[in-house]
Parts: structure tokens; C-alpha cells; sequence
């Protein structure tokens, strides 16, 4: 019995080279006119017959890839209004998913056997930070950083001041609108910096996230140093005054 499927993902992932290969063989394996597509940053779409041709494409900043398919028929593709399969990726950075599934016209037994296999490879190579893109986590920052501005508003003002602060409610108002705003955007921005949410580690974007591991290794040795140092120096001030 035929039918068709249609599933999309949207669990964050990143695409290098041998995941891609990997996905590739699941389509080649089964199927013989073999095409690719991809669609890059700057607009432009380039429909390519090899994954060679993906492979070796420089994939620059300014016209990174950001949507990929991979796309397999039976019979010629004049003779198809929609292929056997298609495995779509995209930059989940800017787009909701970060993989789309379909199929058309398949058996059950083949819909079941890829279904799985790319349900399998999905959840295996969502990024282990996933977590932090979830708007949870940023309203959780807001309501941080508005604690935050709280106690330093009560540290800095006279108790005067503070009275007549407490009672406009505007000030707080407005105060929690920065917070949240700040949360929501610049937050979000240097998460996104650091732990990309998506994307294609191919070509000249390897050393993109490279170079962003780097920093956010260089971020965290310098927040944990600093924390060490305080807990020694804490330590040793505690030790020379007791």
C-alpha cells in the first residue's frame, strides 16, 4: 500500500560535512535521479547535481548557505510533478525548523524505514544547548537583571528617594521594560552569537564556529577564573584576619 508523509523538526541542529553525506546516502541509496538545491542569505538559489558541488562551495558570511534539500526520484524529474523524497535543512537561526521530511507515492515499509531514520538522526545531532533558546530562559533573564536593578536602585537612593520611586509606578514600569527588552534582545543576540542555534558548518563557516567556540571557551575560563580568584582571595582574607 502507497501513501505519502510529511514531518518537520524544529529541534536545533547543526550541519557538517559528514552529517550531510549521511543524509545524502539515505536518499542515493534508494534512488537514482539524485539533485540538490540550496538557497543562501544574499537571495539566490543554485540547484546543484552532486554533493561535491556542495562540498566545495566557499559558503562566505555574506552568502552563507541557510536552506538545503536534497531531492530523489525513481523516474526522471520531467516525468514529476512532486519527487519520492525530499530532505529539506534550514538555519533554524532564521527559520522555525531546522528539517522537513517528505515523501510521496512510497510504500509504507520505506516511509516507516526513513521516517525513523531521520527522526533518529534529528534528536542525535540537536546541539546539547538547545535549551537555551527558549523564551523561558530569556523571560527568566529579564526578571534577573529587573532583581538586579531593584537592589542597586535600593543601594544608591536615599531612603527619601526611594519612597518617592516605590510610589511611580511608571519607574517601575519603565524599569522592567528595559530589563525584559534588554533580555529579550541584546541577550539574545550574544546567546545566538555563542551557542548558534542552527546552521551549516561548511566551507568558510567552519572557521566561523570555530571561532565562536573559542570565544565562548575564553568567556567561561574568564568567569570561572574570576570566581576561583574571589573564592582564594576570600579565603586568604579570612585566614590573615582571624
Amino acid at each position: 500500500m502507497k501513501g505519502s508523509f510529511n514531518k518537520s523538526y524544529n529541534y536545533p541542529i547543526i550541519v557538517d560535512e559528514e552529517r550531510l553525506q549521511y543524509l545524502s546516502s539515505l536518499i542515493t541509496e534508494k534512488l537514482q535521479d539524485v539533485y540538490y538545491k540550496i538557497e543562501t542569505i544574499d537571495g539566490a538559489t543554485y540547484k546543484l547535481s552532486t554533493l561535491d558541488e556542495i562540498l566545495s562551495y566557499c559558503n562566505p558570511q555574506s552568502r552563507k548557505i541557510i536552506k538545503l534539500s536534497i531531492t530523489g526520484s525513481r523516474e526522471s524529474r520531467a516525468n514529476k510533478i512532486y519527487p519520492d523524497i525530499s530532505i529539506s535543512l534550514f538555519d533554524m537561526s532564521l527559520y522555525d525548523k531546522s528539517c522537513i521530511l517528505s515523501m510521496y507515492d512510497r510504500e509504507e515499509q520505506e516511509i516507516t524505514y526513513l521516517s525513523q531514520r531521520i527522526d533518529e538522526f534529528v534528536k542525535s545531532v540537536r546541539t546539547p544547548y538547545w535549551w537555551l533558546h527558549s523564551n523561558i530562559v530569556y523571560w527568566l533573564a529579564g526578571i534577573i537583571l529587573f532583581i538586579a536593578a531593584t537592589v542597586v536602585c535600593y543601594s544608591s537612593l536615599e531612603e527619601k528617594q526611594l519612597t518617592q520611586s516605590m510610589n511611580n509606578t511608571l519607574t517601575w514600569c519603565g524599569l522592567s521594560l528595559v530589563c525584559f527588552s534588554f533580555s529579550g534582545f541584546v541577550v539574545r543576540r550574544c546567546v545566538g552569537y555563542l551557542f548558534p542555534e542552527g546552521g551549516f558548518a561548511l566551507g568558510e563557516q567552519v572557521k566561523c564556529m570555530q571561532k565562536r567556540i573559542r570565544i565562548r571557551n575564553i568567556i567561561f575560563c574568564s568567569i570561572l577564573g574570576s570566581i576561583m580568584l574571589g573564592v582564594v582571595s576570600g579565603l586568604i582574607v579570612y585566614w590573615i584576619t582571624k
